[in-house]
């Protein structure tokens, strides 16, 4: 008790004792510290947010969207370069190297979709015809196993990146 009544007569005197510093900065992180939750109370917040996001038809869409795109990315990661070396009889490292130049295309293509639903100003209505549109020539586009050619496979799939994330760009 005598401790904090010392504190206090220091402070308003405006004379600095050593430790006072810590013995302010404990007492702001005792007033401004939240109160303990248990888990179970922060696992229900979390279910109540993720509900109320999930009610909103615009998020549950773009959700279920990019999910089903993510699928697609990881199956061009993980298969074509695969089907580029055992299916076309290449190297790991031209399998590799044509992966690896598709990436600068899907940032450029994705880029460049923004920039087109900004300049255009299209409603959610035409962005979603856009992207009904881009996903119809990419996927065609993207059997590129039914080509036995290296210099037909490569051009095809950086066509169906290219339309693939056209539509991904935020708007």
């Amino acid at each position: 008790f005598m401790d904090a009544v010392l504190r206090r007569a220091r402070k308003d005197a405006g004379i600095r004792a050593i430790g006072d510093d810590e013995d302010e900065k404990a007492e702001k992180a005792a007033k401004t510290q939240m109160p303990i939750v248990s888990i179970s109370e922060r696992a229900r917040r979390v279910a109540q947010g993720t509900l109320a996001a999930i009610a909103v038809p615009a998020i549950r869409w773009t959700i279920l969207s990019q999910t089903a795109g993510l699928f697609a990315i990881a199956a061009y990661a993980a298969l074509v370069p695969l089907f580029i070396e055992r299916g076309l009889g290449h190297s790991k490292a031209t399998a590799g190297l044509v992966l690896a130049a598709i990436i600068p295309v899907i940032a450029i293509a994705t880029w460049a979709g923004g920039v087109l639903v900004k300049r255009q100003k299209w409603s959610v209505q035409q962005q979603l015809k856009f992207s009904l549109v881009t996903v119809l020539v990419a996927t065609p586009l993207s059997c590129v196993f039914l080509l036995k050619s290296l210099a037909a496979v490569a051009p095809c799939l950086a066509i169906a990146m290219i339309a693939a994330f056209l539509r991904t760009a935020p708007s």
